[in-house]
């Protein structure tokens, strides 16, 4: 059987953001089936494929993956797949302000020494980068609606900071996105907790069915 230990990691910084992800898995690997992922991918770069919401089906390198019968999974996929392998996982959703507190979670778990594993859609000047892989049971990841993307996760803490209407090219409209988050939601396991903000317009509405623990914030003491 693999061990990660005998899996050869590049240095984070010379690797893109797809290399952190599967470095993530051969240290959180549990399973033979991810070793020899990782180990597959660092030695041929061909086993598995990732594809994301801005590349499209006709793009040729996911035409050629598909020739080769390469499997093919998306960006949210493969960080739902990370996230399993976590005790402790955080998602950051919301129309607004996601990628800013998603930071801000990652600063204050790395400043009080959790070590946390951190995904964020933008950059951030203390980890280098947009991905940061930790050696604790912390992974904190920005979490998107478009596409849905965020329906492959698997947080026991979910946090939601506001809903509006936005990617209306993939969304018929703010029902559409609010059914989304509601779905969102409800991924969180009767263990975990969902955090949500107050002011979001009926908000009983997305918690519908929900049977973790809630926490709300906000201008509304409710």
């Amino acid at each position: 059987p693999f061990l990660a230990k005998n899996i050869p990691i590049k240095d984070p910084t010379e690797d893109n953001a797809s290399d952190l992800w599967c470095q993530a898995l051969a240290i959180r690997a549990t399973e033979p089936v991810f070793l020899a992922f990782i180990a597959v991918y660092q030695y041929i770069a061909s086993f598995t494929a990732t594809d994301t919401a801005a590349i499209h089906k006709d793009h040729p390198e996911y035409q050629r993956a598909i020739e080769l019968g390469i499997p093919v999974m998306t960006r949210a996929e493969l960080l739902g797949l990370l996230m399993k392998n976590y005790d402790i996982s955080a998602a950051v959703s919301g129309t607004h302000g996601k990628t800013t507190v998603t930071a801000m979670i990652a600063q204050i778990l790395m400043q009080s020494g959790k070590d946390p594993t951190v995904s964020l859609g933008g950059m951030l000047d203390t980890i280098g980068g947009n991905m940061r892989i930790g050696h604790s049971e912390y992974f904190v990841t920005e979490a998107c609606e478009y596409t849905n993307s965020f329906l492959s996760f698997f947080p026991n803490a979910t946090i939601i900071l506001n809903i509006e209407e936005d990617h209306l090219d993939f969304f018929k409209d703010l029902n559409d996105i609010r059914n989304s988050f509601h779905k969102f939601a409800l991924l969180t396991p009767e263990s975990g907790v969902v955090i949500i903000n107050s002011d979001i317009a009926d908000k009983e509405q997305i918690l519908e069915g929900v049977l973790s623990r809630i926490i709300t914030f906000g201008k509304d003491a409710g």
